[in-house]
């Protein structure tokens, strides 16, 4: 009988460590899901800023200024890859020039 009470203690402490253990991997498995929703909507609402500064952009009819100063934004040294110069040149948006002009786009 004695053994009995040892064995079932034993296997009621094992039962709670694996409780324990499961219960923070649930915890650890909902603050991993948290963090990638929450990544997943900061880049959307990043997308969504993006383009709706665009749709401006066009409507203002300063697109191409619009362009020049994403890329200076993402190449503050100006060294633009010659793939992207190349697509922007032939539709006619150059991406080399010294001085563009800022448009204003209604906010």
């Amino acid at each position: 009988m004695v053994q009995n009470r040892n064995v079932t203690k034993y296997w009621c402490i094992v039962q709670g460590v694996i409780a324990v253990k499961c219960g923070l991997q649930v915890k650890i498995l909902r603050m991993i899901k948290l963090f990638f929703t929450f990544n997943v909507w900061c880049f959307v609402a990043i997308q969504l800023r993006l383009m709706r500064e665009m749709r401006e952009s066009i409507i203002a009819g300063c697109f191409p200024e619009f362009v020049q100063r994403f890329f200076v934004t993402l190449f503050p040294s100006r060294n633009y890859p010659a793939w992207a110069v190349d697509a922007l040149n032939s539709v006619n948006i150059r991406l080399q020039l010294e001085d563009f002009k800022e448009c204003s786009v209604a906010e």
